[in-house]
């Protein structure tokens, strides 16, 4: 969009000014904004993929988009250090999108206002809430935008571009199995009434496009069958495939749009009005055969996304990053068809100017700021605090969603899912406390997850385990005289302690076993049942300290609500 205040000298430096505070911005929370349970998921399968663990931890639905993280993982061993690494390779995918939608604007990335476009583009308030964060949706968001980039070149061999949009949609595919509902529909418009420059006929098109399909996916299969991993792809796929045919949750998408309403008014009016514009016209573009040069490509990507958020069994908000930047290459084109509306003096300069501040900066800045109230900082001490309490190849960690991706976890059901709540429910997958029976978790992070366990899940829970905060515990068990019969889940080092009921009176020795043990100490005990004697009334703590750790930790108060956010 050119103005007449963008050839200004001032307005250049001032535009990357604020591009280069965005930037800033975006690393500072890319490293400290609170981790969500999906991209627990995706980096802990990942960790099962680069330590070979899937033979007891079975594989999220779709692995396949987590091969560049387990590349990462193989060579990062704590969990911080992954996620932080993560997060930056999905930031440098998020200003991939960033570019790649001020580019498909059609404007010059020389000319004075591609500066202007881009800085619009970087601040689209949805790809701030999750454009960074560990999942596929934003891996799949490059690729539909590289495919919109692909459609529009009008310079280069078309044989060739149809190859690369042959092989975009089997990267598609292999990102997430549901994508050819994203970009089929706009591959058959292509195919129905191809560009007139291109001047290739449907038939060669359809054959180029099929030998990049087939080059890509040949390459994927050959590598994934390679490296071992090809029955896991299938199994994903056949996964996702049952999921999205009969998946048990089901909710409207109202909520997603309302925030869509909150976070970017300017956008979501100036989209629908290019929306409306561009179907009207739609019939007589269609007969005189012109599609390409109109904006019915980009309008069809829009409703096509808007469409698909509808029919989804759960339409989460962070769906809205496969929509809204469409609608703002929408948008943005469609204003500069007319010219004159942006560009005739100083009134409408101030005009717009006012719109772009209360419309679109200042609810982004409000959404956006919120982020800083939300730090990863608790939820990093205590992925500190678990690798510090246990030996790696050994020791496990269960927190219902694989945050801790250092250590394994208590089975081949690590996570809980409200997709698989029901075949937990009806028995058809174990159960939290026999999987932590079989192969007890030395530390348990409760979160809000933990809130959908059964009742014998908790009570199994609450006899071997202490709280050192609400949401951090370890094995052991808080004892009162005379029952001190201890179950040793996990034999390891643990700390003792006694409290006598005679008021200032300490307690310095404790019998376990029939042995004389001093307390406080830290007591080496094999699994099984330990049973100890002292002054009726007395309390003995047994608590989990784990390989190098004197005594138990001062944990600070934390709340198993607020450690994950659903719905952030």
């Amino acid at each position: 969009m050119k103005t007449s205040t963008s050839d200004q000298p001032w307005t250049r430096p001032l535009a990357l000014g604020l591009m280069a505070g965005l930037v800033l911005f975006s690393i500072y929370l890319a490293l400290t904004r609170i981790y969500q349970v999906d991209e627990a998921q995706n980096v802990f399968t990942a960790r099962v993929l680069a330590s070979r663990w899937e033979q007891t931890h079975s594989l999220w639905i779709e692995v396949w988009h987590v091969w560049p993280l387990a590349w990462l993982a193989s060579h990062i061993h704590d969990s911080v250090g992954l996620f932080h690494v993560a997060r930056l390779f999905m930031l440098l995918v998020f200003w991939l999108n960033i570019l790649l939608t001020a580019l498909c604007c059609g404007v010059p990335w020389r000319s004075k206002a591609f500066i202007w476009i881009l800085l619009g583009a970087a601040s689209m308030t949805p790809l701030w809430d999750y454009g960074f964060e560990i999942r596929h949706d934003n891996l799949l968001l490059l690729l539909l935008l590289s495919y919109l980039f692909c459609l529009r070149l009008e310079r280069g061999d078309p044989r060739l571009i149809a190859g690369l949009l042959g092989g975009l949609s089997a990267l598609q595919l292999l990102v997430v199995f549901k994508s050819p509902v994203h970009w089929s529909p706009l591959a058959l418009l292509f195919l129905v009434q191809p560009p007139k420059s291109w001047k290739l006929s449907r038939a060669w098109t359809l054959l180029f496009g099929s030998l990049g399909f087939l080059v890509v996916m040949g390459t994927a299969v050959g590598l994934l069958k390679a490296s071992g991993w090809l029955p896991f792809f299938k199994d994903g796929f056949s996964l996702g495939l049952s999921l999205a045919t009969g998946t048990p949750v089901r909710f409207p998408p109202w909520g997603t749009f309302d925030r869509l309403l909150q976070q970017t008014p300017m956008l979501l009016g100036l989209s629908a009005t290019a929306l409306v514009f561009t179907l009207t016209a739609f019939r007589e573009d269609w007969r005189k055969g012109g599609i390409w040069a109109t904006l019915v490509p980009e309008a069809s990507l829009v409703l096509i996304n808007v469409l698909i958020l509808f029919l989804h069994p759960m339409p989460l908000p962070y769906h809205l990053c496969l929509i809204i930047p469409f609608a703002f290459i929408l948008g943005v084109k469609w204003i500069r068809a007319f010219p004159d509306v942006v560009s005739s003096g100083k009134v409408q300069a101030f005009l717009w100017t006012a719109v772009i501040l209360f419309a679109h900066v200042i609810p982004f800045f409000r959404a956006t700021l919120r982020h800083l109230d939300f730090t990863n900082d608790r939820q990093e001490e205590l992925m500190g605090l678990a690798e510090t309490m246990t030996d790696s190849s050994k020791d496990r960690v269960y927190d219902a969603a694989g945050l801790v991706a250092s250590r394994q976890s208590i089975g081949r059901q690590w996570f809980l899912h409200t997709l698989f709540l029901d075949r937990l429910r009806r028995g058809e997958s174990p159960s939290v406390r026999s999987m932590l029976q079989e192969r007890p978790a030395s530390v348990l992070i409760p979160n809000y997850r933990f809130a959908w366990l059964e009742a014998e899940d908790e009570a199994f829970i609450k006899s071997h385990y202490i709280p050192l905060a609400g949401d951090f515990l370890v094995l052991g068990q808080s004892m009162v005289s005379p029952k001190l019969d201890f179950t040793c889940l996990q034999g390891g080092r643990y700390h003792i302690k006694a409290v006598t009921p005679k008021p200032g009176a300490g307690v310095d020795h404790l019998d376990m076993d029939g042995v004389k043990i001093p307390v406080p100490s830290i007591q080496s005990l094999p699994a099984g049942i330990h049973v100890f004697k002292a002054e009726k009334g007395s309390m003995v703590v047994v608590g989990w300290v784990g390989p190098t750790l004197k005594q138990l930790p001062e944990v600070s108060p934390g709340d198993p609500n607020r450690f994950f956010i659903n719905w952030y």
